[in-house]
C-alpha cells in the first residue's frame, strides 16, 4: 500500500447564506428551547461548577480573560456553540475540563454541568437530561438555525472533480461544526477511494473559513495537503 501526498486547494468562495442547515419539521427536531433538563439537575451541577470551573470561567459564567476561558453564558456562548449539539458540549466538558485541575469529571458530573449551563442561559426546563438525547439536541437561537459564524472550524464532505489545473469539491453537503482539535486541521483533507457516487476520490475537508452559510454548490479547492492510500 503506497501513501501519496497530493497538493490541492480550498478557496473559500462562499455563496449566499442559507439558514436551512436542518430541513426537518420543528416537531421532529429537539433543541435547547424544548425543555431538555430539569431544575434539580442544574442545582446539582451548581456546586460542581463552583468547585472546579468558577476559577477560570467566572462566578457568573462570564468567562475569564486572564485564564483564557470562554464565557459559558450569553451572546458569546451562543456564538461559540450554536449550530452544534449538546453532545459536543458534554464531550468538551467531560474530556478536557477542568483544565487546570487533576480532577477527572464523571459522566454524571459533566451531565449536571451541562444542565447548570443551560439554566444559567435561561433556557427552559422540562424533561430530565439523559445521555441518549445529548447528540440529538441542537444548540441554536430561539428563532431557529442560522448560517455558521465567521471563522468556525467546519467539516465538509464531497467529491473531488477536476477543473482545469485545479479541483473542485462537488456534491458537497452542508458544513458542520468540527471540534476535534487533535487532528490538526485547519485546511486539511482526508481522501478515500473513488466510489459509485464519486468518480474521483471522495474527500472530507476541515478548515477555518471567513464566511459560511453556503449551500451544496461546488467549492473551489487550492493548495491543501491531502493524504490518500492507494
Amino acid at each position: 500500500m503506497k501513501k501519496v501526498t497530493i497538493g490541492l486547494s480550498v478557496a473559500l468562495t462562499i455563496g449566499t447564506a442559507l439558514a436551512t442547515t436542518l430541513q426537518t419539521s420543528s416537531a421532529e427536531r429537539k433543541t435547547i428551547w424544548n425543555g431538555v433538563y430539569t431544575d434539580a439537575q442544574a442545582t446539582t451541577g451548581q456546586p460542581i461548577y463552583e468547585e472546579f470551573c468558577r476559577g477560570c470561567h467566572g462566578v457568573n459564567l462570564e468567562g475569564g480573560a486572564s485564564q483564557g476561558a470562554p464565557p459559558l453564558r450569553g451572546e458569546k456562548f451562543m456564538e461559540n456553540w450554536r449550530e452544534d449539539n449538546l453532545g459536543s458540549l458534554f464531550t468538551k466538558i467531560r474530556t478536557t475540563m477542568p483544565l487546570r485541575e487533576s480532577k477527572v469529571l464523571t459522566d454524571g458530573e459533566a451531565l449536571h454541568l451541562v444542565a447548570y449551563i443551560l439554566r444559567a442561559n435561561e433556557f427552559p426546563t422540562g424533561s430530565e437530561l439523559t445521555h441518549n438525547v445529548l447528540s440529538a439536541t441542537q444548540i441554536e437561537r430561539k428563532d431557529g438555525p442560522k448560517p455558521l459564524p465567521n471563522y468556525s472550524v467546519v467539516q465538509v464532505v464531497g467529491c473531488l472533480t477536476p477543473d482545469g489545473d485545479n479541483w473542485t469539491l462537488t456534491m458537497a453537503g452542508q458544513p458542520s461544526r468540527y471540534r476535534n482539535s487533535e487532528l490538526g486541521a485547519f485546511r486539511c483533507c482526508w481522501m478515500e477511494r473513488p466510489s459509485r457516487r464519486c468518480r474521483h476520490p471522495r474527500v472530507t475537508s476541515r478548515w477555518v473559513g471567513s464566511t459560511f452559510g453556503f449551500s451544496t454548490a461546488s467549492l473551489p479547492v487550492e493548495k491543501v495537503r491531502c493524504r490518500m492510500n492507494l
